[in-house]
């Protein structure tokens, strides 16, 4: 969710997976990328971790 400023800054946005995306943001001088991550907490299964870090 983003404010109506930051929208109108975005400029794209790309899903990697379920935990994490790219996003392109458009500022005064550079183009930003941001990129999010949804890391899995110590108490998910060891499985799920492994997955995680390996798609990082």
């Amino acid at each position: 969710m983003l404010r109506k400023e930051e929208n109108k800054c975005l400029i794209e946005w790309e899903p990697i997976n379920k935990r994490s995306l790219t996003a392109l943001f458009k500022s005064k001088f550079h183009n930003v990328t941001l990129i999010q991550c949804y890391a899995p907490t110590n108490q998910a299964e060891q499985a799920t971790i492994d997955e995680f870090y390996e798609q990082l």
